[in-house]
């Protein structure tokens, strides 16, 4: 395992990206800058043979531009298979870890940062499962630049994620199962933070002072059929149209070609001038719906997207359509008439980014600090023992109460939780209930308008869920002889209540089914509970004596659930 950091401010910050197109680099480039003018070191590596290996950036890095060059439709393929099919995303992340998880850990090791940030989602997800695994002490930040399909930009094992995207904050929250997403500011050049009059872009980029200019990007590759693009575009009677290559030289030497005789057409390889170039431009057609998408918003310039529709591209594209941040074009004379509209229209002004209260990404990085729940020590050893082990520890250790007593001393978060550190002056209050008890002990709460929690071995009905459901009364499965327990529909991260003699260790791993966790309430008078307890009472004039009692002391009862809610209130 690589060393943990040895204080509480970032000094060293390692910075992982991919010259996989330009806006993976735009991102790491910025943020680097961003972290060295304020002082603190940065280790910046932007070539895949470095992270994940020669093997590894042959296969990702020029296996895609094969793909995207001459073989879209398959890529289309395997990214809907990825997106769609749970295996296919576990066993392409398996490869990845396989390419260079660890390359990667001697590359921490080797220049010991406090933080190490990512902003590619091929080596992301190695990351955050080197995190989960343990093999990484050092907390990890994502910056996610896409807007959709982010199940490699997000991992449970990354400690902060940091969007580009406000709208794309409920997928990866969903993905690392974590409130951990914070809405930066662009990740990109500085020049986007300063207001540019078009008449002054167009002035230093000697451009025409009036008349429509419509900028055509391939992005940083120069894919997407750009001359047709370009064709299509010149069929709307602008005064210009700027072609961007990207650093394709082929391509600009292709265009260059084609549109020799067309003194509308100015075709530029890779610049450093887009912040310009959009403030100038009327319209945007781009054709990766990539970082250039993000970078016309911040500019006020309306963005037509097209060229290319295939896999994470045609993904990103189609959910920023719906979200109405571009127009999407289904072919070139859809693109034309698009043109034409867009034109016609009066543009809209830029999104003020200067002023609109973002934190950057590097502030974001300066304070992240571990937070995710690595995988627990027993399975990471139960992954490496042998079948005859396995076997033993089976015989032995699952059927006893001994065993998950002794699994509970080396492993904390094995423990029943008994008490949370919450907010408000609550504690929650479960009942353990018989089948035939569970529906007079609701009336009776509904009657009384109290909240708690009921302990059940047996899956109420619907009828009987619908009845909690509107009296505020919460059911959670209880651990029972035999390991009777229902399992919660659709839920994750649920509670049970555990037996309070007798747990074995095998009761806890089936448990742990849905990522389950263990709660024993405690048995206290009313002058003994603390805000935070979860208790328990035996039968119904317990419930009333502990009600009394708290509201007495000015403290409620209430479900567990909602005191679970209160404390990652207070966590976060």
């Amino acid at each position: 395992m690589s060393a943990a950091p040895r204080h509480d401010t970032v000094r060293r910050v390692l910075v992982l990206s991919a010259d996989i197109g330009a806006g993976h680099l735009v991102a790491s480039r910025t943020l680097a800058a961003d972290l060295e003018r304020s002082g603190i070191e940065v280790v910046l590596v932007e070539d895949l043979r470095s992270s994940l290996g020669r093997l590894g950036r042959l296969v990702i890095r020029d296996g895609s531009r094969v793909l995207f060059d001459h073989a879209p439709r398959f890529y289309d393929v395997f990214y809907r298979l990825m997106l769609r099919f749970p295996p296919a995303r576990a066993s392409s992340a398996a490869s990845l870890r396989w390419l260079g998880a660890r390359r990667l850990v001697r590359l921490v090791r080797r220049h010991d940062p406090d933080v190490v940030v990512s902003t590619y989602p091929g080596i992301t997800v190695v990351l955050g499962e080197l995190r989960r695994r343990r093999r990484l002490a050092v907390p990890v930040a994502a910056v996610i630049t896409d807007l959709a399909g982010l199940f490699f930009w997000a991992h449970r094992g990354v400690d902060m994620h940091l969007l580009a995207w406000a709208q794309s904050a409920p997928e990866v929250e969903r993905v690392s199962r974590a409130a951990n997403a914070v809405h930066v500011s662009a990740p990109t050049d500085d020049a986007f933070f300063t207001s540019v009059d078009p008449h002054v872009a167009r002035s230093r980029l000697g451009l025409p002072a009036a008349g429509a200019i419509v900028l055509v990007s391939g992005g940083g590759w120069g894919v997407g059929g750009v001359e047709e693009t370009v064709t299509a575009a010149l069929a709307a009677d602008p005064a210009l149209v700027i072609a961007l290559a990207g650093g394709n030289d082929a391509l600009r030497r292709s265009l260059e070609r084609c549109f020799s005789r067309e003194t509308r057409v100015r075709v530029l390889g890779f610049t450093s001038s887009m912040s310009d170039l959009l403030a100038a431009a009327d319209v945007l057609v781009h054709s990766t719906a990539g970082v250039t998408c993000l970078e016309a918003a911040l500019r006020g310039c309306p963005t037509i997207v097209h060229g290319f529709s295939a896999g994470h591209v045609r993904h990103n594209a189609e959910a920023m359509t719906s979200l109405g941040l571009v127009r999407r074009a289904t072919g070139e004379r859809d693109l034309t008439d698009l043109i034409r509209s867009t034109l016609a229209a009066p543009r809209q002004g830029a999104a003020a980014p200067a002023e609109n209260g973002l934190p950057s990404a590097a502030d974001v990085v300066r304070t992240v600090r571990p937070r995710i729940r690595p995988i627990a020590r027993w399975r990471l050893a139960a992954r490496r023992l042998g079948p005859v082990t396995t076997a033993l520890f089976v015989m032995l250790a699952l059927g006893t109460s001994v065993g998950y007593a002794f699994a509970a001393r080396v492993e904390d978060e094995w423990r029943p939780i008994s008490h949370m550190a919450v907010g408000r002056p609550e504690a929650a209050l479960v009942v353990r209930a018989s089948p035939s008890r569970v529906e007079p002990l609701i009336e009776r709460l509904a009657g009384a308008h109290l909240h708690a929690t009921l302990a059940a071995t047996v899956a109420p009905s619907p009828a009987i869920g619908a009845l909690a459901t509107s009296a505020g009364v919460e059911i959670v499965p209880a651990v029972g002889p035999g390991f009777h327990r229902f399992r919660a529909q659709g839920e994750q991260d649920t509670p049970y209540i555990a037996p309070d003699r007798g747990f074995t260790l095998g009761q806890y791993l089936l448990s742990r089914v849905g990522d389950g966790y263990p709660v024993r309430p405690l048995l206290e008078s009313p002058r003994s509970v603390r805000a935070g307890d979860v208790v328990e009472a035996s039968d119904w004039h317990d419930v009333v004596r502990l009600s009394r009692g708290l509201g007495a002391r000015g403290m409620r009862i209430t479900t567990l659930g909602a005191l679970l809610r209160d404390a990652n209130r207070v966590q976060t």
